[in-house]
C-alpha cells in the first residue's frame, strides 16, 4: 500500500487583496490524504537463504541436541500472509540419511522462519556408525502452485573417544602343561573398542595374583598371553585365575578372567597331610569298638583326591586298627579291648607307610591314654629312721620321702600330719623334701617321729613314718656364773705361788667331748698373772709390792675368758678383782731429815720447842709409829 497527500491551490493569475501590512498572501489550497492499497498475488515461493549449509560437531548419543549449521537455515516467501504460508521437511529420495533426523520447528510457518535439525534416536551421531550425513531439506509453499524450493545440509562428526573397550566373554578357559617352557603360548585373548583411529588401539596387561603373576606375561599389543616362569602345579594350584585388562589411550579398560588349567605331570607321591607330630588321645579304660581319630592322605599329583596308593602298618598294639576309606586313614580300638595305662606304658605306637608304586611316604602315630586316678600312691618303704646333730641350721635338708603312683599323670602332694611338736620341720609338698624350720636340741627333745602322707588328686593317700634321731653337737658355749669375781692375796705371796680365787664356767652340752673348757686372760696389765687353761687357777706371775715407789695400789683387775674346742665359740668372759692384803714391810720415814732450832735459855720445862713427823706406807698396826729421843747433848 502506498499513503499520498494531494495539495489543491488556486492559481496565482488571481491576485490576491493585500493584507493591512502591505504584504500579499499566498492564494488558497486543500489537502487531502490518498492511501493507495495494492491487491497482492501468488507470485512467490517460499527460498532458502543458500542452496547448501555445513555443520560439524562431535559425535555424541545425545538425541536432544540441535544441530545447527554455521549460517543459519532460514526460509522466507515474500507474498503477504495470506499467500506466504510454507512447511519445511526433510526429502529422503536420494538422500537416505535424512530419515534418520527430524527438522524443527514442525508444523507450519508464515513468512520468515530459522530451522534446524536434531538426530531421531541418540544411535545417530555415532562416529563409528557414519562420519558424514547428507540431508536435503524441502520448503513448499501451502495452498499454492509455487514450486518448492530445496537446500542440502551437510553434517560432518568429529571422532572422539566415547566408546569403552570390551571383551566377547567376561570369562575364558585355556590349559597350559606343568613345567611347559617359557613362551609358551596359553592363549590370545582381545577386546573391542568401536572407536576409530587412535581412539581404538588398545594395550593389554595382566592383573596381579600373588604368587603367579611373574608366570605368566601379555604381549600388550596383542593379547596373547604367554609362559613367563616356571609352573609348578603343586606349588600354585591346579586351576589358575588370571584377570587381562585392556585399556585405550584414555585409560578407559575393560577385563576378562581367563581359567588356566595347569596339565598335571606325575611328580609326587601319596603323603600324610596330618601335622607332625601325629598325637591322638583317648582316655583310659575306653573299650572298643571307639574311633580315635582318621590320618588325611593326599597327592599333589591329584589335588582332587581320587588317587591310589596302598597301606602297611607296624603297631606296638594290635588292637590298634587302621583302615582305608578313600584318601582317609581311619583309627579304631579293637572291638571289647580295654585301654588300660599303666599296663601298656600310657601310649601305643604306629609306623604307617603309604606309596603310590613309586613314591612312599612314612608317619609315625601316637596314641596316648589319658591316665585316670585310679590308684593310690604308694611310699618306697613303710618306715626310715635318719640321725640329725642338733648343729644342722634351720632350712637345710634332711631327708627326702618319695611315693610312687601308677597313675602317670597324678601329682602328689606331700604333708606332715603329725609328730612334727612345735613346726620344728617342714615338707615341700611337691617333692617331698623335709627341711628343719628352728635349730634343734638334743639338750631338748632328742627324738621324733613324723607321720608323713602322700595325696594324689583324687585324694588316694599313702602313709609313711620317719624317725628322726637328734645328735648332740658342740653348740653351747660355756659361761661364768657372776660377771666379777673378787680375790684376796697376801702382798708377800711369792711368784709362781696360787691365788685362791674360785675361776670357774660351766658348759650345757651333755657330751663330754663338748664340756672341755680353756680359760685365759685377755686382759692384765702389766702381766701380773698367770691362769691355767685346763682348771683356771690362777697363780702369780710378777711380785707384788703395794707400796712400790710410794704409790699404794691395793687392787689389781683382770678379764678372763672361758671358751670350748670349737673354732667359732666366743664363749664367756668374767671380771676378776684381786685385792692386795698389806703385810709390815715398810719401815716409818721422817718427812725431814735434819732440823736446826733455837730455845731461850729459860724455856720452862715440857714446853713444846719443835714437832717432827714421820710415815709408815704399812696399814694396821703396821702402820702405828712410836718416837724416842736416841741421843742428848748439854
Amino acid at each position: 500500500s502506498f499513503d499520498i497527500t494531494v495539495k489543491c491551490q488556486e492559481s496565482t493569475k488571481y491576485p490576491q487583496q493585500p493584507l493591512s501590512n502591505g504584504q500579499i498572501p499566498d492564494p488558497p489550497f486543500k489537502l487531502v490524504n490518498l492511501q493507495i492499497n495494492i491487491a497482492d498475488i501468488d507470485d512467490n515461493r517460499p527460498m532458502f537463504s543458500r542452496d547448501e549449509y555445513t555443520a560439524t560437531l562431535q559425535e555424541t548419543d545425545d538425541a536432544t541436541i540441535t544441530i545447527q549449521p554455521t549460517d543459519s537455515i532460514k526460509v522466507e516467501d515474500r507474498d503477504s500472509a495470506a499467500y506466504s504460508e510454507f512447511q519445511v521437511t526433510i526429502d529422503t529420495i536420494g538422500y537416505k540419511d535424512g530419515e534418520l533426523f527430524k527438522v524443527e520447528p514442525e508444523g507450519t510457518a508464515i513468512g520468515r522462519e530459522t530451522f534446524y535439525l536434531s538426530p531421531k534416536s541418540k544411535d545417530v551421531l555415532d562416529y563409528e556408525t557414519k562420519e558424514e550425513f547428507h540431508i536435503r531439506l524441502k520448503a513448499s509453499a501451502v495452498n499454492s502452485p509455487q514450486p518448492d524450493s530445496f537446500a542440502i545440509v551437510h553434517i560432518k562428526l568429529i571422532n572422539i573417544n566415547d566408546e569403552k573397550p570390551s571383551f566377547e566373554h567376561p570369562s575364558y578357559d585355556a590349559k597350559v602343561i606343568e613345567h611347559a617352557k617359557v613362551g609358551t603360548r596359553v592363549g590370545q585373548f582381545t577386546a573391542i573398542d568401536r572407536d576409530k583411529g587412535e581412539f581404538g588401539v588398545l594395550t593389554y596387561r595382566l592383573g596381579n595374583i600373588t604368587g603367579v603373576t611373574d608366570k605368566f606375561s601379555v604381549n600388550t599389543t596383542t593379547g596373547e598371553i604367554l609362559v613367563k616362569g616356571d609352573i609348578d602345579r603343586e606349588k600354585i594350584g591346579a586351576d589358575i585365575q588370571l584377570t587381562v585388562f585392556a585399556h585405550d589411550v584414555d585409560q578407559f579398560e575393560a577385563s576378562a578372567v581367563v581359567i588356566v588349567e595347569i596339565i598335571n605331570i606325575d611328580e609326587f607321591g601319596p603323603y600324610v597331610t596330618n601335622q607332625e607330630p601325629i598325637v591322638f588321645n583317648v582316655e583310659e579304660n575306653t573299650v572298643g569298638p571307639h574311633n580315635i581319630g582318621e590320618l588325611q592322605v593326599a597327592d599333589h599329583d591329584f589335588p582332587g583326591g581320587n588317587f591310589p596308593y596302598d597301606m602297611h602298618v607296624t603297631v606296638t598294639n594290635n588292637n590298634l586298627l587302621f583302615q582305608k576309606v578313600g584318601s582317609k586313614i581311619i583309627i579304631t580300638i579293637a572291638d571289647g579291648y580295654k585301654l588300660d595305662s599303666e599296663s601298656i606304658g600310657g601310649r601305643i605306637q604306629a609306623n604307617v607307610v603309604i606309596s603310590d608304586g613309586q613314591h612312599s611316604h612314612s608317619s609315625n602315630v601316637t596314641l596316648l591314654i589319658r591316665d585316670i586316678n585310679d590308684n593310690s600312691p604308694k611310699f618306697l618303704q613303710l618306715s626310715d629312721n635318719i640321725d640329725i646333730s642338733e648343729s644342722v641350721l634351720p632350712g637345710e635338708d634332711v631327708y627326702k620321702a618319695t611315693a610312687n603312683d601308677p597313675d602317670a599323670s597324678d601329682v602328689l602332694k606331700y604333708s606332715i600330719e603329725s609328730g612334727n611338736d612345735d613346726a620344728i620341720f617342714d615338707i615341700n609338698s611337691d617333692d617331698g623334701i623335709v627341711r628343719t624350720t628352728k635349730r634343734l636340741d638334743f639338750e631338748g627333745v632328742k627324738k621324733y617321729i613324723l607321720d608323713i602322707k602322700a595325696t594324689d588328686s583324687a585324694n588316694g593317700q599313702g602313709d609313711f613314718q620317719l624317725t628322726v634321731h637328734v645328735l648332740d653337737a658342740d653348740d653351747i658355749d660355756p659361761v661364768f656364773v657372776n660377771s666379777t669375781i673378787r680375790c684376796f692375796m697376801l702382798e708377800s705371796l711369792e711368784v709362781g705361788q696360787e691365788i685362791i680365787c674360785p675361776v670357774t664356767a660351766t658348759d650345757g652340752d651333755t657330751d663330754p667331748r663338748f664340756k672341755v673348757i680353756e680359760y685365759s686372760i685377755i686382759t692384765d696389765s702389766g702381766d701380773r698373772f698367770r691362769i691355767s687353761s685346763a682348771t683356771g687357777t690362777l697363780t702369780l706371775n710378777k711380785k707384788i709390792d703395794r707400796e712400790a715407789g710410794g704409790i699404794i695400789q691395793n687392787e689389781y683387775t683382770i678379764t678372763v675368758q672361758a671358751t670350748n674346742n670349737r673354732t667359732d665359740s666366743t664363749g664367756d668372759t668374767v671380771h676378776v678383782i684381786i685385792t692386795v692384803v698389806d703385810v709390815n714391810d715398810e719401815k716409818p720415814q721422817f718427812t725431814s731429815r735434819n732440823a736446826s732450832i733455837e730455845i731461850t735459855e729459860n724455856a720452862s720445862e715440857d714446853s713444846v720447842i719443835y714437832q717432827v713427823s714421820a710415815n709408815d706406807l704399812d696399814t694396821g698396826i703396821g702402820k702405828e709409829i712410836t718416837y724416842s729421843v736416841d741421843q742428848r747433848t748439854n
